[in-house]
C-alpha cells in the first residue's frame, strides 16, 4: 500500500482481510490476532483531519519515516496546515492477552502524498488494461524510533524492502514470485468498529497485472476502514518477508460477493528513492 540501513521500503501493493457485509457496511473480518512485536514495524497511525482522527495503519521504514497509502495523508482542501501538527503514531504490543500501547510518537508537518484520486476504481472498472495508480504517502515523526538502541521492552525494526542492492546508486526491485504472502492492519472487524487490535491473513494470493497488483478474493475477501496503508508481506524465496504492498482500496459490494482489490506499486515509481532520501534526510 526507501530503503538503506537507516531507510527500509515497502513496495506497495495491498492486503486483504476477510469480511462479513451487514447492510451498506464492509469489516475487517476473521483475520488472526497477532502480536505486534511479530511486525515490530507496523504502527497504528491516528490522523488528524481537523474535526476527529481517522485511523491507518503505517510502516515504519527508516528511524523516522512511516510509509502508509497516500488517501490516509491527503489534507482537505479546507484545513490549514494546522490539520498535520497533531498526528499520533502508535507501537503496541501484548500484555499477556491483551495489546497495549507501548510507546506513542507524535509526527511532524512533513508528508510526501502520491495519489491519483478515482483511478484504483476506472483501473478496476476496465479488465486492469490503464497503468496502475499511486497511492503512497509518506510522514516523519518527530523524533526518532528507538531501533538503534537497546531495548528489552519491546522489539523495534524496519520493514524489509524488496530492493535487489540497497547500496547500488540506482534502486532496482527485487523481482520474484509472490509466494506466502499475509496482510497486515489495525481496522475494523466483523463486531464493527476498530479495536485496536493487530490483525493479519495469511495466505492471501496477490496478482499482478499490467502495472498494478490486486487480489481476486472470490468470496469474504475485503480492505476495509482502518487497514489502509498497512503492509502486505510475501516471502519471494526467502525465510524473511518482504513487504511488497501497501493496502489501498476495494470497492463496494454485497454479501457473499467478492471483487478484485487494486494496489498501488512502489516498483514502477522509480523516482521513489530518491524522494525518500530527500525527505528523510537520511
Amino acid at each position: 500500500m526507501r530503503f538503506v540501513a537507516t531507510l527500509a521500503f515497502v513496495w506497495v501493493t495491498n492486503c486483504f482481510t476477510q469480511w462479513v457485509a451487514t447492510a451498506n457496511d464492509c469489516r475487517v473480518a476473521y483475520g488472526n490476532v497477532t502480536d505486534p512485536e511479530k511486525y515490530p514495524y507496523v504502527v497504528h497511525m491516528f490522523l488528524n483531519n481537523g474535526t476527529h482522527f481517522d485511523m491507518c495503519t503505517g510502516s515504519l521504514i527508516s528511524r523516522s519515516v512511516v510509509l502508509t497509502a497516500g488517501h490516509c495523508l491527503k489534507q482537505p482542501s479546507n484545513r490549514s496546515k494546522y490539520y498535520w501538527s497533531h498526528n499520533v503514531i502508535l507501537f503496541k504490543k501484548m500484555k499477556g492477552l491483551k495489546t497495549t500501547v507501548h510507546e506513542t510518537i507524535l509526527a511532524s508537518d512533513e508528508v510526501f502524498i502520491r495519489e491519483d484520486e478515482g483511478s484504483a476504481r476506472h483501473f478496476l472498472k476496465h479488465d486492469f488494461d490503464e497503468i496502475g495508480y499511486s497511492d503512497i504517502g509518506l510522514i516523519v515523526l518527530k523524533e526518532p524510533a528507538p531501533i538503534c538502541t537497546q531495548n528489552k521492552d519491546r522489539n523495534y525494526s524496519i520493514a524489509r524492502l524488496p530492493i535487489a542492492n540497497i547500496y547500488a546508486d540506482k534502486w532496482k526491485p527485487l523481482v520474484k514470485k509472490l509466494e506466502e504472502c499475509t496482510a497486515i492492519g489495525y481496522g475494523e472487524t466483523e463486531r464493527g468498529i476498530g479495536d485496536g487490535i493487530l490483525r493479519e491473513l495469511r495466505n492471501v494470493i496477490i496478482e499482478e497485472r499490467g502495472n498494478a497488483l490486486f487480489s481476486p478474493l472470490k468470496f469474504k475477501g475485503r480492505v476495509c476502514q482502518g487497514d489502509s496503508g498497512g503492509p502486505v508481506v510475501c516471502s519471494m524465496g526467502h525465510d524473511k518477508p518482504y513487504a511488497v504492498g501497501i493496502i489501498s482500496y476495494s470497492d463496494w459490494g454485497i454479501q457473499g460477493q467478492g471483487y478484485p482489490k487494486c494496489y498501488s506499486d512502489v516498483r514502477i515509481h522509480q523516482f521513489f528513492p530518491h524522494h525518500v532520501s530527500a525527505f528523510a534526510n537520511l
